[in-house]
């Protein structure tokens, strides 16, 4: 984070306590019902108007960020609020009543609800969850034991990250060990999208490539096309969420950027030094195999936009997991028989038609908040 955004956070933080007060003072919770309550009402109409304006957008995402804070706040202010909702037990009963009908499905023990209760929900000993600007909202804030305040706004939006979020709070080291298995997830998915379109293809994961006896990078998959001679050197990309944290969506675009221009480079000095006699040796290519044609193909979990700005040669594609899957999809549909070719070719249409993010234009405004005064000034 920048020093100016750092100072200013800081300092923004600092007129937010001066809240906790008037928050310690609300027995009922009434302050932050009324918070969440206009956030929903807002969504309500936002998502019934036919167009939104872009001052519309705006808008819900400053009440989002509002709200993140005031929970925190309201949470942190009190040890609880005077008017209890029980829960727990008709969680427990409706998981066992909707899970019933489900295969080797297992009844849910009280505790077990609880547990779910608790990743589901930001309670006062979660707040954490809160910190960072942009975060996810939770579509259940915990005001006791059993008692809860439910957001409908998060319910319907970005569940998923507030989900991923609360999993890796709660269970981090089940979640590192799940981090682990990303790669492996990916690559078996890449094949079965493929296996399901094309036949006839061959799969070697995990290729480590050298020059000179130095390794350059390693490739998550190969696929090979022994009709054609098509030869698809993959990298996978698993990213997390970042949703609405403009800070973490820069440092981790910059560090795909990052670790994208490094492959590429890796895996062209690779083919341009290669002779035919490793290139088979390293891939595994039978005599039988024509001459190798190679595309490089990036497949990122999430967001691969930012790929657009990397210096790319004409072998190379890029896609996110969805932009992949509908690619091989396609192909599928319009050819009697699809080729890796083919889905490299839909892949670079697909890429040329993704329009370039622009921000809308920002005039220069001041605000003050008590007594902190700052401006906003967009840059070029």
């Amino acid at each position: 984070m920048t020093a100016p955004l750092k100072e200013f956070f800081e300092a923004l933080t600092e007129q937010e306590r001066k809240f906790a007060p008037t928050f310690a003072d609300d027995r009922l919770g009434i302050l932050l019902r009324t918070a969440i309550n206009e956030l929903d009402w807002y969504a309500y109409n936002l998502a019934r108007a036919p167009e939104p304006t872009d001052e519309q957008q705006e808008q819900f995402y400053i009440l989002r960020m509002g709200l993140s804070r005031a929970i925190k706040l309201a949470l942190d202010a009190r040890p609880s609020f005077d008017v209890p909702v029980g829960f727990i037990e008709s969680m427990r009963e409706a998981i066992n009543l909707f899970g019933e009908p489900f295969e080797g499905f297992e009844e849910a023990t009280l505790a077990e609800a609880r547990t779910l209760f608790s990743v589901l929900s930001v309670g006062r000993d979660s707040t954490t969850l809160l910190d960072r600007p942009g975060c996810p909202l939770p579509p259940l804030i915990r005001c006791s034991e059993q008692g809860f305040i439910r957001c409908q706004t998060a319910a319907h939006s970005d569940p998923m990250h507030f989900l991923l979020d609360a999993l890796r709070y709660h269970f981090r080291k089940e979640y590192d060990e799940h981090q682990r298995t990303r790669e492996g997830a990916m690559q078996a998915a890449v094949k079965r999208v493929l296996d399901d379109a094309i036949a006839g293809l061959e799969y070697l994961p995990n290729i480590k490539i050298k020059v000179a006896g130095k390794t350059l990078t390693d490739i998550d998959l190969v696929v090979a096309e022994a009709s054609t001679g098509a030869v698809l050197l993959i990298q996978l990309k698993h990213q997390d969420l970042y949703g609405t944290d403009i800070h973490s969506r820069n440092i981790r675009t910059d560090r795909l950027k990052e670790q994208i221009g490094r492959w590429l480079e890796a895996t062209k000095a690779w083919i341009d030094a290669a002779g035919e006699a490793e290139v088979r040796s390293v891939l595994r290519l039978p005599r039988t195999f024509p001459n190798p044609e190679f595309h490089r193909i990036i497949v990122t979990r999430h967001y691969s936009y930012p790929i657009q700005d990397i210096r790319r040669d004409d072998d190379v594609a890029f896609a996110n997991w969805n932009q992949f899957f509908n690619v091989v999809a396609l192909a599928k549909e319009r050819e009697k028989t699809p080729s890796l070719a083919s889905v490299v070719r839909l892949l670079k249409e697909n890429a040329e038609r993704s329009v370039k993010q622009e921000h809308l234009r920002e005039p220069p405004s001041e605000w003050i908040i008590d007594d902190l005064k700052f401006s906003v000034r967009q840059t070029p």
